[in-house]
C-alpha cells in the first residue's frame, strides 16, 4: 500500500495536477520517508525483536551513510553528485534523511527476499500469532523457525 502511494505520488501526480486537485502527503517526500521509516521500524521490532531491529538499523544506516559520504566527497561509489538543502539537517555532506531512507528501502527488500526464499516474510510464526500458549505441541522442520499445531 505504501509503495503504491509512493509510485502514485511520483508518476501520476504531475500529469494529473492540472486536471484534478490531488491530496498532498503531509511533509512532502520527507514526511513520506519518515512515515515509511517508522512503519519499517515497527514491523522489524515485531518480526525480529528490538535487539535485532536496532542492529539491523545501525548497520544499514552507518553503512549507507559511509557509502554516501564517500560518494559525495569523491564520486567513487555512485559517481559525482551532491544534495540540496531541501532534505533537512546534514551529517557531513549527506542529509540525515538519506541513511534513514536506505533503511526504509533495505528492510522491505529483506522481508521480500525472505518471503521468496523461505516462504515466510521474516521472523518467526510466533511473532505473528503462531505458537501461542494455547498450543501444546511444536515440531521443528529444517527451517530456522518453529511451526506449531494444536493438539
Amino acid at each position: 500500500m505504501c509503495l503504491a502511494l509512493f509510485v502514485y505520488g511520483g508518476s501520476r501526480r504531475r500529469p494529473l495536477a492540472g486536471l484534478v486537485a490531488l491530496p498532498v502527503t503531509l511533509g512532502g517526500l520527507n514526511g513520506l520517508i519518515i512515515i515509511l521509516l517508522l512503519f519499517s521500524l515497527w514491523h522489524a521490532s515485531v518480526a525480529l525483536g528490538m535487539r535485532l531491529t536496532l542492529a539491523f538499523f545501525a548497520i544499514t544506516t552507518v553503512t549507507s551513510w559511509t557509502f554516501e559520504e564517500v560518494s559525495v566527497l569523491t564520486g567513487l561509489v555512485y559517481g559525482p553528485y551532491h544534495y540540496t538543502a531541501t532534505l533537512g539537517p546534514w551529517l557531513g555532506s549527506v542529509p540525515v534523511l538519506i541513511p534513514l531512507a536506505w533503511f526504509m528501502l533495505v528492510y522491505p527488500s529483506y522481508v521480500v527476499a525472505n518471503l521468496i526464499v523461505h516462504g515466510w516474510p521474516v521472523g518467526t510464526p510466533a511473532a505473528f500469532g503462531g505458537c501461542g500458549p494455547e498450543q501444546r505441541r511444536c515440531r521443528r522442520p529444517r527451517t530456522r523457525w518453529t511451526w506449531c499445531r494444536r493438539l
